[in-house]
């Protein structure tokens, strides 16, 4: 009997002894296992190239090391399931719901997780390089050190995320909650965050040249240190952000609001600040500032 013959007898009859649960290193291509449920099973290092999950359960299983390579998992419950190292380019999760998943140093570029729901999902060290998050939840979630360079997050819930030292180049942030995310060394080189939240983020020692941060809420923004040279925060909201020792040069404030904003030490040189609200901004100790 084949792997994919034994797996879908055990589908099929709900039926399964300890010694059947594993099919590591299995070959199961092109297969469709639409709504199926899954509990307990292995399926570690194993080939399933373009298998469909779609409105499948899966409950403590395991991917370890698995190539999954556009496989689709639209609409699907994952609990407590592992794909750590798991190489899962162009994957669809399309409204899937995620509790307790790990995913760490899995291979997830252009994978598409549009409108999924994600519940303590770990995300360290994923490469998710074009993929598509728009709508996602991913309130608290981990993506320390994840790549999501040229990522769509447009209208993404990242609020208390912690994306510290994450790559998120050319990112699109637009409409995106990362209130209170943690940011720590971030690169956003670029990424827009148009319309997004950065309220009382953490964005020390962030790169965000030539990001686009038009009418973006940065209210009590904590961006010691930050590179924000040739950044656009054209009509952003800045109260009470603070940009202590921040690399602010070339950076475009027209007509935002710096009411009490702190930019002690920050490298103001060639800044725009035309039309912007700096009442009781602090620019003690700052250079480049014109008198």
């Amino acid at each position: 009997m084949t792997d994919k013959e034994r797996l879908v007898q055990i589908l099929r009859s709900g039926i399964m002894s300890e010694s059947e649960n594993s099919f590591a290193y299995c070959e199961i291509q092109n297969t469709e296992f639409k709504n199926a449920k899954f509990k307990e099973l292995i399926f570690s290092y194993g080939n399933f190239k373009e298998c469909t999950f779609n409105n499948a359960t899966f409950e403590d299983a395991s991917f370890l090391g698995a190539r999954i390579v556009e496989g689709e998992f639209i609409e699907s419950q994952l609990s407590n399931v592992l794909f750590e190292n798991a190489i899962m380019s162009k994957a669809n999760f399309q409204s899937a719901k995620l509790s307790d998943v790990s995913f760490y140093k899995a291979k997830l570029d252009r994978a598409i997780f549009a409108d999924a729901n994600f519940e303590n999902v770990n995300l360290q060290c994923v490469d998710l390089s074009e993929a598509d998050l728009h709508n996602c939840s991913l309130e608290k979630a981990d993506l320390r050190y994840a790549n999501l360079a040229g990522a769509n997050l447009h209208g993404a819930n990242l609020r208390e995320a912690n994306l510290s030292f994450a790559n998120l180049e050319g990112a699109d942030l637009s409409s995106a909650d990362l209130a209170l995310a943690q940011c720590a060394s971030t690169n956003f080189s670029g990424a827009d965050f148009f319309r997004g939240s950065l309220e009382r983020a953490n964005l020390c020692q962030a790169i965000l040249v030539g990001a686009f941060l038009i009418r973006t809420n940065l209210s009590e923004v904590f961006a010691k240190g930050a590179n924000l040279t040739d950044a656009d925060l054209t009509s952003s909201n800045c109260y009470l952000a603070h940009f202590i020792a921040a690399n602010l040069t070339k950076a475009n404030f027209n007509n935002a609001s710096l009411l009490e904003a702190d930019l002690r030490s920050a490298n103001l040189d060639r800044t725009l600040f035309i039309g912007a609200n700096v009442t009781e901004m602090n620019t003690q100790f700052s250079v480049g500032l014109a008198k």
